[in-house]
């Protein structure tokens, strides 16, 4: 028996669209694949922005959206055996930047719609907590010498169904 889906609820959503992305004529490549994520990720922290509802479900749609994709990326890249010092650390940047814009948008739209300035502060201060947690990270990366590598070969986070891209 194969190993089944584990970990976070993105992960497990996006085990099919992977092994779709691998067993197809996929032609677009991981930082193809990071750069849309990003994309996504920017619109939906100024959707939150906004303050709305409609701002609001767009920006969870597009959020969600991005999450699947940042994990399709690594995954593909390393199904591929394409993957790269380069790739890991954009992905890694463009996670802390999707994840501190989120917390910012996320206190400014809270901030708009109830007209409380600590909501805002509160998007800050998120928002440089996400910033302080990727500075760590790439210092000690860089401090453990693997600033120059590209991230590791987990095992593989999914088993295709028997006869599904056969």
């Amino acid at each position: 028996t194969g190993r089944q889906p584990s970990g976070s609820g993105a992960r497990y959503s996006t085990a099919f669209s992977i092994a779709d992305a691998i067993a197809t004529p996929y032609t677009a490549d991981a930082e193809s694949d990071t750069v849309l994520s990003l994309a996504l990720g920017l619109a939906a922290a100024w959707q939150f922005a906004q303050g709305s509802y409609l701002g609001n479900s767009l920006g969870a749609f597009m959020f969600a959206l991005s999450y699947v994709l940042d994990n399709c990326d690594g995954e593909v890249a390393r199904a591929r055996q394409v993957s790269s010092t380069f790739g890991h650390r954009f992905d890694t940047f463009s996670d802390w930047l999707v994840n501190a814009s989120f917390f910012v948008g996320l206190g400014m739209g809270a901030s708009s719609a109830t007209g409380e300035i600590w909501w805002l502060w509160a998007g800050c201060i998120a928002g440089l907590g996400a910033t302080i947690n990727y500075v760590l990270q790439q210092v000690l990366d860089y401090r453990q010498g693997n600033w120059a590598k590209a991230a590791p070969q987990p095992e593989v986070a999914f088993t295709p169904l028997p006869g599904r891209f056969g």
